[in-house]
């Protein structure tokens, strides 16, 4: 505020000799930081330049990152070309699909290797139903091959499997070595592994080790030669007639059961001279692919 002391010159008519006080008020100046009520304002435009600046630079780094990921080849494909679809696919080439995989990358094209695994063939192989007595213990009353040329494995599925048998296997243990315990720990501090138990370090993966007890796995062979099945029971063999697999039930709820690495399956219901069931039945298989 400002004051101005104004005196009237003598002589004039009318005048007043008494000094005058007038006063002048100047309005503060408004900060651009503060609104109309004085209170600082959550957002001025300098801030928000700066925001949106922040925003541009962050879609410029996202765009430019996005473009070196997904089309710039890495820096070995900067002089040398790819020598495989893999690599081209490495390099970032083009790929399409027709009835086989393609990449292209500076005008050379390159095929996809794809190994075709296996396919599922249908197959009707049934026992009589039901299966017939045998004439004594472990009598072969049925027998069927299913067979594919040239295929690197079998696997069967069952639809059915029904017969009145049992598998009975004593309970041995037996010593099994699986090499020396290694320390292991946290923080590299080797600690006391004993023998049989599961090492879990910061780099290891569970494994047993040292002298182990376990409880005997038999072989499908040995539970025919030592009598551990009886009743009526499924035997599968390969092309060589070894043994690879003895059933009496079905293997698994959705039917499906191992796989055997042979392109030749015979499949044999014995049965022993009291009560029978529905028998097998077999609905398809699955096979592996040679070259092709």
């Amino acid at each position: 505020m400002h004051l101005t002391v104004n005196q009237a010159p003598s002589g004039y008519a009318g005048s007043n000799p008494a000094l005058r006080i007038i006063t002048s008020a100047r309005l503060p100046v408004r900060s651009p930081e503060r609104s109309r009520s004085g209170r600082r304002k959550f957002f001025n435009h300098m801030q928000y330049k700066k925001l949106i600046f922040s925003i541009i630079i962050l879609v410029l780094v996202v765009v430019v990152g996005a473009i070196v990921y997904y089309f710039i080849p890495p820096l070995r494909y900067w002089t040398q070309s790819p020598t495989s679809f893999e690599e081209c696919k490495e390099a970032k080439g083009r790929v399409w699909h027709t009835n086989r995989v393609w990449c292209e990358f500076r005008g050379q094209t390159f095929e996809e290797k794809s190994l075709k695994i296996g396919a599922v063939e249908d197959v009707d192989v049934q026992s009589p139903h039901p299966y017939p007595n045998g004439s004594g213990i472990k009598s072969l009353v049925w027998s069927q091959t299913v067979t594919h040329a040239g295929a690197t494995f079998l696997h069967l599925h069952f639809a059915r499997l029904e017969v009145k048998g049992e598998i009975k296997t004593p309970t041995i243990f037996q010593t099994v070595d699986y090499g020396p315990c290694e320390p292991t720990s946290q923080n590299k501090q080797p600690v006391e592994q004993k023998p049989g138990e599961v090492s879990v370090g910061q780099l290891m993966t569970p494994k047993q080790c040292g002298l182990v007890q376990e409880k005997k796995q038999f072989t499908p062979q040995e539970i025919l030669d030592n009598n551990y099945v009886s009743g009526d029971f499924i035997v599968i063999r390969d092309k060589q007639s070894r043994t690879l697999d003895v059933l009496v039930e079905k293997p698994l709820a959705d039917g499906w059961f191992r796989t055997y690495e042979t392109d030749s399956i015979t499949v044999e219901l014995y049965a022993d001279t009291s009560a029978n069931d529905y028998g097998v039945a077999i609905d398809k298989y699955s096979r592996g692919f040679t070259d092709e």
